[in-house]
C-alpha cells in the first residue's frame, strides 16, 4: 500500500482548518507521525479547539488523523490567527 507523505498529511490538516475558518492564518503547526497513513483506506481528520485568546485573536487546535479502525496515525497542534 502506498504511504501518504507527512507534508501531504499536514496539507490535509491545513485544508480542514481553512474549510472551517477561511480567513485563518496558520501561524504554527506541529505534527507527530505515529504510524503510516496509507492511500488505499479511508481516514478521518478532526480538529478540536483547546484554547482561545481573544486579545491576540488566536485559536489553538488539537489535530488528529484516524484510520478506519479508529487508530491514531497523526496528531498535533495548530495555532491559527483570525482577523479581529
Amino acid at each position: 500500500a502506498a504511504m501518504i507523505p507527512g507534508i501531504l498529511n499536514q496539507g490535509y490538516l491545513v485544508t480542514m482548518i481553512h474549510q472551517w475558518a477561511p480567513a485563518a492564518e496558520v501561524a504554527y503547526i506541529d505534527t507527530i507521525f505515529r504510524a503510516p497513513v496509507t492511500a488505499d483506506e479511508p481516514h478521518s481528520i478532526t480538529g478540536v479547539v483547546t484554547e482561545i485568546d481573544e486579545q491576540q485573536g488566536t485559536v489553538e487546535i488539537d489535530l488528529t488523523v484516524l484510520n478506519q479502525k479508529g487508530e491514531t496515525r497523526v496528531f498535533g497542534t495548530a495555532v491559527i490567527k483570525l482577523p479581529l
